[in-house]
């Protein structure tokens, strides 16, 4: 299963993915229900936060810039502001939480049954999440 930006979480050190929750809580959010383990789209977020976390300002960072273009054009190109970024981070770990719900899922019953955690998980980064970006 191939994930979008799954490549980026090469450049980040592994102290920094925490799987599901905000790191130092992730005791509150599981990572796995039922069959389906939500991990990985996790990781992908976590690194897309630290990496916006280092960029900002640009100069201190600039050596990063050409290894996240040769990861991800996409992620690359929301850079442009702070806030593009995140906007961006969210999408995709909304997107990669559909993906792994598709792939993973034994069954459509497993299927819909993860639905409501993809969605509201979904929601409260798009809501929240921005507040644990440095």
């Amino acid at each position: 299963m191939k994930l979008i930006d799954e490549n980026l979480t090469q450049l980040v050190p592994k102290s920094e993915m925490n799987g599901c929750g905000p790191k130092g809580m992730g005791w509150a959010v599981r990572d796995r229900f039922w069959k389906v383990n939500f991990e990985r789209a996790a990781n992908i977020h976590d690194s897309h936060y630290y990496l916006i976390s280092v960029m900002y300002p640009y100069t201190a960072n600039a050596h990063l810039l050409d290894r996240i273009y040769d990861t991800s054009i996409g992620f690359h190109r929301s850079l442009i502001t702070k806030k593009s970024a995140i906007k961006y981070s969210n999408k995709v770990f909304h997107k990669n939480l559909q993906i792994i719900n598709k792939t993973m899922s034994p069954t459509k019953l497993g299927y819909y049954a993860c639905m409501p955690f993809v969605w509201l998980y979904g929601i409260g980064v798009r809501l929240c999440g921005k507040w644990f970006v440095k």
